[in-house]
């Protein structure tokens, strides 16, 4: 059984690391879902050459002499807008959300994506998140209630400059509630970035007439045109969590994962013990 357990583990590993899956794993079964996987450590995983390109296209940015402007308005927005925002009462299931957001779609990103161009920015609307998506998080994240599902529109506003950013960014603070939109909630991510290196801004907007609240995430052209390998893990991650397993990622380099696997391919102990710390498994597992 122990072995069993370790060739599951290295076959889910081997497609972590060398063919970044789309979501799909080929090599689980049913069976498999009586087990966890444990990262032992708490950051979500990027390869290094994600952080640097991160840095990279962030740094272009940060010499700019306004920057510094930019980031105490996201950070000041963040405070203010700091309340956990719901949807409203009448979406007791997901099917109340979903026909919600379909009545009022076009009118909430109609207004948003005015703003957006306004201020000289590219404005890309996203798809509407899908029932089964909608009913995952629900259940992974909020304990089932739906009304804290509030990314079911969203959208994503780029801009090429700090000014032009900084200009949307102030637009949108100015989102009350006087006419189709307010702003609920503000998450700041330039301030404080991923640790993959990810920076933007999201903002939670609710459509004042009827209580729906979507999601606009800002960030620069540079940064959204890295094709971060971290959204594929995150992607394997779902996928192994709606199959049954308590994922945590730990940042980890893959010149360590040979080195660990080879240590402990040989031993007695990689194959005949049960999952606890070993040679080879115990730093993510």
């Amino acid at each position: 059984e122990n072995v069993r357990h370790r060739f599951l583990m290295a076959l889910i590993m081997g497609d972590f690391f060398h063919n970044f899956t789309d979501g799909k794993l080929t090599h689980t079964d049913k069976s498999a879902q009586r087990f966890m996987i444990h990262f032992r450590l708490g950051e979500p995983l990027t390869l290094r050459g994600d952080v640097e390109a991160y840095e990279q296209a962030w740094d272009n940015y940060a010499r700019d002499p306004h920057c510094g402007e930019m980031l105490d308005l996201c950070a000041l927005l963040a405070k203010r807008h700091a309340e956990t925002p719901l949807q409203p009462p009448s979406c007791k299931a997901v099917e109340d959300l979903l026909d919600l957001a379909e009545s009022i779609r076009d009118e909430f990103h109609d207004v948003i994506r005015g703003l957006v161009k306004s201020a000289g920015g590219e404005y890309k609307r996203g798809p509407t998140k899908l029932r089964e998506r909608c009913i995952e998080k629900a259940t992974r994240d909020y304990e089932g209630d739906v009304r804290r599902v509030v990314d079911i529109e969203r959208a994503t506003a780029l801009f090429t400059t700090v000014s032009s950013l900084h200009e949307g960014i102030r637009q949108l603070s100015l989102l009350n509630g006087g006419g189709d939109l307010e702003v609920v909630r503000v998450k700041d991510s330039f301030g404080e970035p991923k640790p993959s290196g990810w920076r933007c801004i999201y903002f939670s907007l609710g459509h004042v007439s009827s209580g729906l609240i979507g999601e606009l995430q800002v960030t620069f052209d540079k940064i959204k045109a890295i094709n971060g390998r971290s959204h594929r893990i995150y992607d394997l991650v779902r996928s192994l969590e709606r199959r049954g397993f308590a994922v945590r990622v730990a940042r980890v380099e893959r010149n360590d994962w040979f080195v660990g696997i080879l240590r402990g391919i040989f031993t007695r102990g990689f194959w005949m013990t049960a999952c606890t710390p070993r040679e080879s498994y115990g730093w993510y597992l």
